[in-house]
């Protein structure tokens, strides 16, 4: 039979490296504490232990769609106002706007599956080119005037304010991007979305580094339109909330 013998000092160091030694070296009382203060922490939402452990942990809630057009076929008309005005401060290169957002805005549709079908920006550019007095025509009949399936809805925007220039003296561009979007049901007419309101705006941009050249120009056009769709898409399809916009 053998025998075993520990002095003090041995224990102690068990005690240190045993699960049950943990709580007997620290004892009952701190770990007691502890847990009451992580508890109160989750339950209260307050407390250092929320923010930096809990909070990331918990979703954002879900927004739902504000309007559905998930079994839809939509046409994206975008017209450019902008464009029209004369302003040293706007670079030429409207239909690469145009081009821009339409595109970026049908792939974030489609993506998130916030329409059924959507027709494609090259059928719209044969359209402009084909018929450029048909332009003036009601959103309504732009539904069915392309000569592809007819669209069931119309996602219209107009841009308002289009601006990518170098402030004097600054180190930046100053690019930006603002307009308004509604939907027009085609076989009626009418506007189902935004409810209660004549449509809804949007804004894109802010100041951006120093580039130089055409290729600069046009990755600034590029993202900006991104941006756009990026705000504007959400609206017809659920998604979680943004935790920074509950701030």
């Amino acid at each position: 039979m053998r025998t075993y013998t520990h002095n003090k000092q041995t224990v102690k160091q068990q005690l240190r490296t045993s699960p049950g030694g943990v709580i007997a070296a620290y004892g009952y009382e701190r770990l007691i504490f502890l847990s009451l203060l992580l508890l109160s922490a989750t339950l209260t939402g307050c407390g250092p232990f929320y923010g930096i452990f809990i909070d990331p942990l918990i979703p954002a809630p879900k927004v739902p769609a504000e309007h559905d057009m998930s079994d839809k076929h939509i046409l994206i008309w975008v017209d450019d106002f902008s464009a029209a005005v004369q302003d040293s401060n706007k670079p030429p290169g409207a239909p690469a706007l145009r081009r821009e957002l339409t595109e970026k805005l049908r792939q974030e549709l489609l993506d998130n599956h916030a329409v059924a079908s959507a027709v494609d920006y090259d059928s719209i550019v044969r359209f402009r080119r084909q018929n450029p007095g048909k332009t003036e025509l009601s959103i309504q009949q732009l539904g069915t005037a392309i000569p592809q399936k007819p669209a069931q809805e119309v996602l219209y925007i107009m841009i308002d304010n289009f601006k990518l220039h170098h402030e004097a003296g600054q180190d930046c561009y100053d690019a930006s991007i603002d307009g308004y979007c509604k939907i027009i049901d085609v076989a009626t007419g009418k506007r189902p979305w935004p409810a209660g309101q004549t449509h809804r705006t949007f804004h894109a941009g802010g100041k951006v580094a120093v580039g130089h050249g055409q290729a600069f120009e046009d990755e600034q056009v590029r993202l900006l339109c991104r941006e756009a769709a990026e705000n504007i898409a959400p609206f017809f399809y659920e998604h979680r909330k943004q935790k920074r916009d509950q701030l």
